[in-house]
């Protein structure tokens, strides 16, 4: 959707059929319920900027937290 919305020409990737899709999707849930320490997942649906800053911010989260001392 966002692809259409901005003009540009699908790449080999996003030419590949749905079920393609769902299976990579099915496998980047499986590793975030298996490492959730490792992994987050943030809603892809809202809009780029408060995409963006949901990435910002859990980047920050995650460094603050590498360097705060015990």
């Amino acid at each position: 959707q966002r692809l259409r919305g901005r003009g540009d020409m699908a790449d080999r990737y996003e030419r590949l059929a749905a079920d393609f899709h769902q299976r990579v999707r099915d496998g980047f849930l499986a590793l975030a319920q298996a490492a959730p320490q490792r992994c987050v997942l943030i809603d892809a649906d809202q809009p780029a900027e408060s995409l963006h800053a949901a990435i910002v911010e859990e980047v920050d989260r995650r460094c603050a937290q590498l360097t705060a001392t015990p």
